[in-house]
């Protein structure tokens, strides 16, 4: 499983690293991505998720900062939480 989990981690992080377009994330992942619509739906959707208090305090600031985020789904329930700048370019990544 460690294999499998590093062989998405690298996919996941070249995306971020690269600062992928949307598309290009859309093509990496499994099918039917989520968007992120609120604040709330940020919460709810990374409320579980083992994140500092400070880095869970940035989330909103990042959502109004971005014009899309996305929820991208991965093979073995891995997860991208992506927040797109204007240009349709990821800036800003969070992983589970």
């Amino acid at each position: 499983m460690d294999a499998v989990w590093s062989r998405i981690r690298d996919r996941i992080d070249k995306l971020g690293d690269g600062h992928a377009h949307e598309a290009d994330w859309r093509k990496a992942s499994e099918p039917r991505p989520e968007v992120v619509s609120s604040i709330s739906d940020l919460h709810e959707q990374t409320k579980d998720l083992e994140i500092t208090a400070a880095e869970r305090e940035v989330l909103p600031a990042a959502f109004n900062k971005s014009s899309r985020v996305v929820n991208f789904g991965f093979e073995c329930n891995y997860h991208a939480l992506v927040f797109f700048d204007q240009a349709g370019k990821c800036w800003k990544v969070i992983k589970w």
